[in-house]
């Protein structure tokens, strides 16, 4: 079933998010993480907000690490 997404939440301000307005089968969600002065390994959810029925969401985790 195609669908949108509606929403992408992440609590960390160091991501932002590029996903396509159309419904689709698949969608491949571009980020961007800009970081700051904040040193050390990171682990943050994400929250995808979905146009399917009982507003179905998709949650995944994204780490890395920020090197000095």
């Amino acid at each position: 079933t195609p669908f949108k997404i509606e929403k992408i939440e992440c609590a960390d301000g160091r991501f932002s998010f590029a996903a396509s307005n159309d419904e689709k089968l698949v969608h491949l969600v571009n980020f961007v993480f800009t970081a700051d002065d904040k040193v050390g390994a990171f682990r943050e959810k994400i929250i995808v907000h979905t146009s399917l029925k009982n507003s179905t969401t998709a949650e995944a985790s994204i780490t890395g690490n920020v090197a000095e």
